[in-house]
């Protein structure tokens, strides 16, 4: 299928692929964003067709076409010299966004030295800007889905305090619940109680 506009509208192929994606018709959306990439070197366009690719299967087209979003990311922000900079905070978003989607496709994959730190990433960025963390994200998410690659690399104390992180951030009773829960099952108890502690 050809795409052409006669203004050439600088959003066209991206506002197609977006309707596409929505439409679930993924094939068409991927074609949308590839020639939205390949005139306008977009990050949004290359963040879009990572999740179309995840949506057919494709995880490890998925995780190459957000690692090179992460790198077109990082090259926004860094154009700031200074770290406290205000203009930095909506790439830092868009930039914790992508690891975690990183991090969830490498656990999918059981690349899980990859998905430990994509999320570590994530939350340190989170902690050092709370603002930036996405709508759809939370805290106590993070911390558990770090906790989980770590006990895949057995790595049980980084796993208990990942734990202790996402029991620190938990917002509901049925939050911590689930939390107590996962460690409970991972005879964690003890050693989650230890971090608690020693950050109190």
């Amino acid at each position: 299928m050809e795409y052409n506009h006669p203004l050439d509208d600088p959003k066209y192929y991206y506002d197609l692929g977006f309707a596409f994606s929505g439409l679930g018709k993924y094939e068409d959306a991927i074609k949308a964003y590839t020639t939205d990439i390949e005139k306008y070197n977009n990050y949004g366009a290359l963040e879009n067709r990572a999740f179309c690719y995840a949506q057919i299967g494709n995880r490890r087209q998925a995780i190459s076409d957000y690692e090179k979003a992460h790198d077109r990311i990082m090259e926004k922000i860094h154009a700031y010299e200074n770290v406290d900079d205000p203009r930095r905070k909506p790439y830092l978003k868009d930039l914790v966004r992508v690891q975690c989607y990183i991090g969830e496709l490498s656990m999918q994959m059981q690349s899980f030295e990859d998905a430990r730190t994509y999320y570590q990433c994530a939350i340190l960025n989170c902690e050092r800007y709370p603002e930036v963390l996405p709508e759809e994200l939370n805290m106590t998410l993070l911390y558990a889905n770090s906790a989980f690659a770590n006990m895949q690399l057995q790595d049980l104390e980084l796993a208990a305090s990942d734990f202790a992180g996402s029991l620190k951030n938990s917002k509901s009773p049925v939050e911590k619940q689930q939390i107590e829960m996962a460690i409970n099952y991972a005879g964690l108890g003890e050693a989650v109680k230890r971090y608690m502690n020693n950050n109190r």
